[in-house]
């Protein structure tokens, strides 16, 4: 057995434990009664349109904090 098989699993674990941050931004589009409605709006955007953009922002994010998280392994 390698000396740095333990190290591997542990490796890909990590990794793992870093992507649940992308489950909540990839679940928020899915839940339409959340965001199927014109008000309050933001600079003249229904909330429809901006809440889609914020959770655009906040799967780039995520995406990034996984990315800088796990990069150096």
């Amino acid at each position: 057995m390698p000396a740095n098989a333990g190290r591997e699993v542990d490796h890909r674990n990590a990794r793992g434990k870093w992507r649940w941050l992308l489950v909540l931004p990839a679940l928020i589009p899915l839940i339409t009664i959340w965001y199927n409605r014109s008000g309050p709006s933001l600079l003249g955007f229904p909330f429809f349109y901006w809440a889609q953009l914020v959770t655009i922002g906040l799967v780039w994010l995520a995406t990034v904090a996984i990315h800088l998280a796990t990069k150096g392994r």
